[in-house]
């Protein structure tokens, strides 16, 4: 990303309502500012003078799209990770927020659905990658959801601890034995 918000761009965009700059990359401070000898106080500042705040959260990629294209390329046994994958997993990221979540102010659903946010993105993209032969699981799985959802690794478990077995009731008194001696005379 070689500086592709140029400070027209910033300050058209805080005219809006509700500004708003994403990116779908790791925003740094080496790649929003032209100003080399800038310092980390002067940054903020500027940012901060356009949006009144300084903490730049580029992470969505992260959270959202990296996991559900790894999902997907495992899943769907994928030879190479293509870049309009990364798109697809985009749209869909935006067609999972809702307007509650707008009216909230998220620009992404809540963390607490991830989870389910990451089996829907990876199934759409295990759509695409058998609809355009680049998928190398065979058969094809009809519900790509479910198939996703079944790659899933579990992390419940039962308990790790003894079992304890309830011994059965009538084992649970004690009965006379032979003798040794009783035993041998007993087999003669």
């Amino acid at each position: 990303m070689a500086l592709l918000f140029r400070s027209t761009l910033i300050q058209t965009l805080t005219k809006t309502t509700r500004p708003m700059l994403m990116t779908m990359g790791s925003t740094t401070r080496r790649n929003m500012s032209s100003h080399n000898k800038e310092t980390d106080e002067e940054f903020d500042h500027r940012w901060k003078a356009y949006f009144e705040r300084s903490n730049i959260d580029g992470q969505g990629n992260n959270a959202y799209i990296f996991p559900a294209v790894a999902l997907a390329t495992v899943a769907c046994a994928a030879r190479h990770v293509e870049e309009d994958m990364f798109l697809i997993a985009a749209q869909k990221l935006g067609s999972l927020v809702s307007e509650e979540d707008l009216n909230d102010g998220r620009v992404y659903p809540p963390i607490p659905k991830i989870h389910d946010v990451t089996v829907k993105i990876a199934a759409d993209l295990a759509k695409h990658l058998y609809a355009t032969k680049k998928a190398w699981n065979y058969p094809e799985p009809d519900d790509k959801e479910e198939f996703i959802r079944m790659q899933l690794y579990d992390t419940s478990y039962e308990y790790f601890g003894p079992k304890i077995w309830q011994w059965p009731e009538q084992h649970s008194t004690a009965r006379t034995v032979p003798s040794v001696d009783e035993n041998i005379s007993l087999q003669s």
